[in-house]
């Protein structure tokens, strides 16, 4: 693990007892609670119960149940240590602290240094038991290691706040270069707009897109108007009559994609409005993103150099569909990205992919020449043993989004540098759960 700048190197450092996981007995937890009134002896009872017809351990149980808050349960087991239970504030955290490890390393282990001195290091945790990541901590700085408990949504919602403030905001659209209007119909579609249209003012066009959630708006060039006669079929001059509104059927063509599309056109007062709605056959289906602090968290790894993942999918097939627009979809700004797949498959409309060959040197061969172009995204479905083609993919671009699955060993995304897994589930009425987490082998 990378953990920024050398500490100190004293020997003889002293720490307090560590707790063991056999140290998390269901007495002194359930006693503490008892006594704040918390639960009653009856509660303890039905958890003893839950726990010898399920395992795991009392605490887990007492939240399986109902019978505490996942916060009640934490202040518990800080009592229980002789812990402080801490309430995380951002603006308190000592810059050189956090600076000792990776947001990548806080993120998978949900450990972060907030306070440094001469001869301690304060560190919060989300668990009481003196982890791998506190042990390496302790031997990487050799210095006192003092613990504070905080949850987990906590420890995250700070880690998001601490490395988040180093990410370089995104530029504004106005200050952003004139932008070609085949770029971006590309960039529309594969995001999955089933809105997009062109605004006019005063001379100055700029392209908008509908999206979950926001409207991504950017400036085009002065050639917009000459670019939407030759995409557009039947094109405005043919179609534009003197009334000021009017609406037609046409085709939208670019990067040899053909779609179809309804215009609207608004035009009088020093302006003017197109707006295209792909039909519902043609359109690329809508993918709402995770949540915000999910994205956050992606664009932290990304900006840490550590976006390198692992994309599983339930059901399998809505792998295919959504792979390749995960770049548009998840990262902050536009990226030169390439989507690479050696088989069949949908969801790669209006994007920029490249057919494999499948016979593993051909393959090889392929990959090798694509690393000159040093894309800064690369979503890959392959078919075949990883172990031929991981690495290749991987050195082809920093971030990087790889279709896995079960039959797949996970060690193998492992050895190679991926550290990170993002697990899509289709819901009710297609809408997407998502999840990140460290790669698990």
């Amino acid at each position: 693990m990378n953990f920024g700048q050398e500490g100190p190197m004293e020997t003889g450092v002293q720490t307090r007892e560590r707790p063991s996981q056999s140290m998390v007995s269901h007495s002194m937890i359930g006693q503490i609670l008892q006594s704040f009134g918390r639960i009653t002896e009856k509660d303890v009872e039905d958890a003893l119960e839950y726990q010898k017809a399920h395992g795991g351990y009392f605490g887990e149980a007492l939240l399986a149940l109902g019978l505490v808050s996942r916060e009640e349960l934490d202040w518990g087991l800080a009592s229980q240590f002789d812990i402080p239970y801490v309430f995380p504030d951002p603006d308190s955290v000592d810059p050189e602290a956090a600076a000792l490890v990776t947001p990548e390393w806080a993120l998978a282990n949900l450990t972060l240094p907030i306070l440094k001195t001469a001869t301690t290091l304060n560190v919060i945790v989300d668990t009481p038991i003196w982890s791998e990541a506190v042990e390496e901590l302790q031997s990487r700085t050799n210095i006192k290691i003092e613990l504070g408990l905080a949850s987990s949504s906590k420890i995250r919602e700070l880690i998001r706040a601490v490395y988040g403030e180093r990410l370089p905001e995104a530029a504004p659209a106005e200050t952003s270069p004139p932008q070609g209007l085949e770029s971006f119909f590309s960039q529309a579609q594969a995001a999955g707009a089933q809105r997009f249209g062109i605004s006019v003012r005063a001379g100055s066009a700029s392209g908008w897109q509908e999206l979950p959630g926001s409207t991504v708006r950017v400036p085009l060039d002065s050639a917009w108007s000459t670019d939407l006669e030759n995409l557009l079929s039947p094109p405005p001059m043919q179609t534009l009559d003197d009334s000021d509104q009017q609406a037609w059927d046409a085709e939208l063509i670019h990067d040899g994609v053909i779609s179809a599309v309804r215009v609207h056109y608004l035009g009088g007062g020093g302006g003017q409005e197109y707006v295209f709605e792909q039909s519902v056959a043609d359109a690329t289906p809508a993918l709402n993103p995770p949540g915000q602090s999910i994205l956050s968290e992606i664009r932290i790894l990304e900006a840490s150099g550590s976006a390198r993942f692992v994309v599983t999918t339930t059901p399998p097939t809505l792998g295919q569909e959504i792979l390749h627009r995960l770049p548009a979809l998840l990262l902050e700004n536009e990226v030169r990205g390439v989507a690479l797949t050696n088989r069949g498959g949908s969801g790669t409309q209006g994007l920029f992919v490249r057919k494999l060959p499948a016979d593993p040197d051909e393959l090889r061969r392929s990959l090798e020449s694509l690393r000159t172009f040093r894309f800064e995204a690369v979503s890959a479905d392959l078919a075949g043993d990883p172990r031929a083609w991981i690495d290749q993919v991987l050195d082809m671009a920093q971030t990087a989004f790889i279709l896995w699955n079960d039959e797949r060993d996970r060690q193998v995304a492992h050895v190679a540098g991926v550290r990170w897994h993002i697990e899509v589930t289709e819901g009710p009425g297609e809408h997407l759960e998502w999840q990140l987490r460290p790669l698990r082998t």
